[in-house]
């Protein structure tokens, strides 16, 4: 078992099949939950430009997502928009249990760094009730791992809802209960820490999400932990 990280790489959209409901694929650029995608259920794909400079990438995550266990995805990579490189075929959105309170996370771990330009993802969704799919963003990186987190590790429960309190009252503005990790690693080296570790804390910083899989023998297991853990991800649950 090994834990991963994952700081998210900025993508504009490459051509992509109209969005509706006034969503963009923009939307999947940005850490503020509010900011949606949409795709009908005839044409639920699109595809994001990395740009003209190379870089590495190895982990492809749809996070926040109305999906079912039964709905399909599938991830390509390209050099042009073709994206005739890599292809995943179309695997189960997600496995295992998954309380209703969670929206569905999707998290591809590729065989090999690719730093090819273009990705699309294409979603594959029959007779969903919704009558269209969703995601809040689109994490995509090369991926820092470690052998695991250490014994202690736990999960927290964040309610930020603000409560007011007055002679003869209580008054609760509520919005949802977060889940959050408190963990700690080990077995960092040196030469680790100076060229994966300290550019990857400094990218983040306490202002940017950041993706932590806790366990990747199960990638698309929520009941093994896949989820967003940064506290500017607050609306990603």
């Amino acid at each position: 078992m090994s834990a991963l990280f994952v700081a998210p790489l900025a993508f504009t959209d490459a051509n992509s099949p109209a969005p509706i409901d006034g969503t963009t694929v923009g939307n999947l650029n940005n850490d503020k939950p509010g900011y949606v995608w949409r795709g009908s259920l005839g044409s639920a794909s699109f595809t994001i430009d990395l740009g003209p400079d190379p870089v590495e990438y190895d982990t492809i995550a749809l996070v926040g997502s109305n999906l079912r266990a039964s709905d399909g995805v599938r991830v390509q990579t390209g050099t042009t928009t073709d994206v005739s490189g890599y292809d995943s075929g179309t695997v189960a959105a997600w496995a295992g249990k998954k309380p209703k309170q969670l929206s569905a996370k999707t998290i591809a771990l590729l065989p090999s760094i690719r730093t090819d330009r273009y990705v699309r993802v294409t979603i594959t969704a029959p007779g969903h009730p919704r009558g269209y799919v969703q995601a809040q963003r689109l994490v995509i990186g090369a991926a820092t791992r470690t052998y695991g987190v250490k014994f202690g590790a736990k999960v927290n429960f964040e309610d930020r809802s603000p409560i007011t309190i007055g002679p003869g009252f209580e008054d609760v503005d509520r919005y949802d209960v977060l889940p959050a990790w408190d963990i700690t690693t080990t077995g960092i080296t040196d030469a680790a820490w100076r060229e994966t570790w300290f550019p990857l804390l400094l990218e983040v910083g306490s202002s940017s999400g950041l993706l932590f899989v806790r366990d990747n023998r199960a990638p698309r297991d929520l009941a093994n932990g896949c989820r967003l853990w940064s506290h500017h991800f607050e609306g990603f649950r």
